[in-house]
């Protein structure tokens, strides 16, 4: 394991919620499963992704490991859902393999350029910096300076460099 990995992080809330997931996703694997208890089982899964990062960040227990289980329950089950839907519908199958081929391989494109930029958000061997997925703070959500910031930034690069007046506006109206 890497050296910065601490085992108290396998039993985050959030990432309990992730094995949760997993085992559904699991469940809604076999055939003899029918399709609409597939379906609903991930639909629950799919809920439950809704809660895990705010909890991450309500409870100060954002991880990469979370990031990266997150990912990979989101792509696990849209992967089973769309094996499913080729399943009860053959004619889906040359669709269904290229959306999830696309999604695996986009995947692993954007890891392997965030390696080759040095961006260590998301690279797997090293579990020292917290992913994508934002600020973690006990609020929950992004702070008011940290919202301006993010707000600033957003706008300056949608506006191609273009400095806006008053981020505090904005960010009040969102």
């Amino acid at each position: 394991m890497a050296p910065n990995f601490r085992p108290k992080e396998l039993l985050y809330v959030p990432n309990l919620i992730g094995y949760v997931r997993l085992a559904l996703v699991a469940y809604a694997i076999p055939e003899h499963i029918a399709p609409v208890a597939s379906v609903a089982v991930l639909c629950f899964s799919f809920l439950l992704d809704l809660f895990d990062g705010p909890i991450a960040r309500w409870l100060d227990q954002c991880s990469v490991l979370g990031t990266v289980l997150d990912i990979v329950c989101d792509n696990t089950g849209r992967t089973v859902m769309w094996m499913k839907a080729a399943a009860v519908r053959p004619d889906f199958t040359s669709i269904a393999f290229a959306v999830v081929a696309l999604e695996w391989l986009t995947l692993c494109a954007t890891q392997t350029q965030a390696y080759l930029e040095g961006n260590r958000a998301l690279r797997l061997p090293s579990f020292d910096t917290i992913g994508a997925s934002g600020s973690c703070g006990r609020r929950g959500w992004w702070s008011e300076p940290e919202l301006q910031t993010r707000t600033q930034e957003t706008l300056e690069e949608v506006g191609r460099g273009t400095p806006v007046a008053d981020t505090a506006v904005l960010s009040s109206q969102l």
